[in-house]
């Protein structure tokens, strides 16, 4: 039954005339049931068919469900330049550190639609809120960005649950902004976009972009993806912005102009893929950034490939050490995979990196580097080594290969002895 919309409450079914026709404005029906629900909690149901609107407001309590994605979807009006969905209040608290804000609200089974063509500005869906879920939504054609989420402070009945999303084709902003509830946990998801005017030398558009913070409790810090693919032209695909402690599980991160990961103090990486999109500056994963260095942080498993001449697999741009990634790739033709400067020493980073095209590549310019508890150290280098080689001391035993004169050095007690090999 197009354009019967209904609210199941405790007060009983109560019905909303709309046309969903894609011409007729929606606006007066569907935020009419979302208030009737917001009473006493109750559930939106919206039968297929395309509902234009202007900006709708939810609350606490409500959940909004249509007959399932691109089957029952909510379009933003032309000349809106607005917000599609957003939070009761949502003006007022976003920025602030408060417990006000919606709760236990649901939103599945629908699309959202931006209509970036017909709008300058608005995110498809923005709350200032917590402990809340999504599951089978599509966020398409934002102007300003996808989904928006913001909580500024914590809690034990915080966290949002994101399941079977779709964030695709915003124009400008990000896919994904998260400054909290932290701790949430996403699950089976796509961000991507292939909007024409997200250039590489234009204004930096984000995947995936987590705000953290230190008041509060509040901001993006132990969020937890898993299945989750961002790809497209954006300049950064996972970047979490002072946030800390987020895990990515079996995730895929590709084409970005810049940085595919941004990996900060404490995340880990398991697993998945980092391709390159032949760009030149571009890297697989950046660890740190100009701000933030990075310690404590792991990846492990993933597999990277697509790399052009004048990218990297990896760039070390600010590391306090104690950082370990385990990576298998292909390197391209970008040489050498490695840039940035490691934090070398007892306590520095450890990579294990196998790189299967390395045939004919320098990698003599790699900073080949192990370090094993209690201080043995080995490193391959080109020329002599020397005790500033090893930033936080060297320990008699370590062992250090120079590329250029065929030996091999050995630290006894505390001289450099060589061997020269053949």
């Amino acid at each position: 039954m197009a354009g019967a919309i209904e609210v199941a409450s405790l007060a009983g079914v109560a019905r909303y005339t709309g046309t969903g026709d894609g011409v007729t404005d929606d606006t007066a029906a569907i935020q009419a049931a979302l208030d009737a629900a917001a009473i006493s909690g109750g559930i939106v149901l919206l039968p297929p068919g395309t509902y234009l609107c202007s900006t709708l407001v939810i609350g606490s309590k409500v959940t909004l469900c249509g007959s399932g994605v691109a089957t029952t979807t909510i379009k933003l009006k032309s000349g809106t330049n607005a917000d599609l969905l957003t939070s009761v209040g949502f003006a007022d608290l976003t920025g602030t550190i408060t417990t006000n804000g919606i709760s236990h609200f649901t939103i599945c089974d629908l699309t959202l639609d931006g209509n970036k063509a017909g709008n300058t500005s608005g995110w498809t869906f923005r709350v200032y809120g917590y402990c809340y879920r999504v599951n089978n939504v599509e966020f398409v054609n934002g102007a300003s960005g996808g989904a928006w989420s913001e909580w500024g402070v914590g809690g034990n009945d915080m966290e949002a649950y994101w399941s079977n999303f779709k964030i695709r084709e915003f124009r400008s902003g990000c896919g994904l902004y998260w400054s909290g509830p932290h701790d949430s946990i996403f699950v089976n998801g796509v961000v991507q976009t292939l909007d024409s005017l997200i250039t590489s030398g234009g204004t930096t558009a984000y995947g995936v972009y987590l705000k953290g913070s230190n008041l509060g409790g509040g901001g993006a810090a132990g969020e937890l993806f898993t299945n989750v693919h961002v790809w497209g032209r954006v300049h950064y695909g996972f970047y979490p912005f002072a946030a800390n402690q987020t895990f990515y599980s079996n995730c895929v991160a590709e084409g970005a102009f810049r940085a595919n990961l941004l990996l900060t103090s404490g995340s880990a990486w398991s697993g998945g893929t980092i391709y390159g999109n032949n760009v030149s500056g571009e890297c697989g994963i950046q660890i740190g950034d100009a701000t933030y260095h990075c310690t404590y942080a792991t990846v492990n498993g993933v597999f990277m490939n697509n790399f052009t001449a004048g990218g990297s697999g990896v760039n070390v741009l600010n590391t306090a050490g104690r950082n370990t990634l385990r990576i298998n790739a292909v390197s391209g033709t970008c040489d050498p995979f490695v840039t940035g400067s490691p934090f070398l020493g007892v306590l520095g980073d450890f990579m294990e990196i196998l790189v299967q095209d390395s045939v004919a590549k320098s990698w003599s310019n790699q900073p080949m580097f192990t370090h094993f508890e209690g201080g043995l150290c080995t490193m391959v280098k080109a020329g002599t080594p020397v005790d500033a080689d090893f930033p936080e001391g060297v320990a008699s035993g370590a062992i250090v290969v120079d590329t250029t004169a065929s030996k091999i050095w050995v630290r006894v007690g505390s001289t450099w002895k060589s061997v020269t090999v053949s």
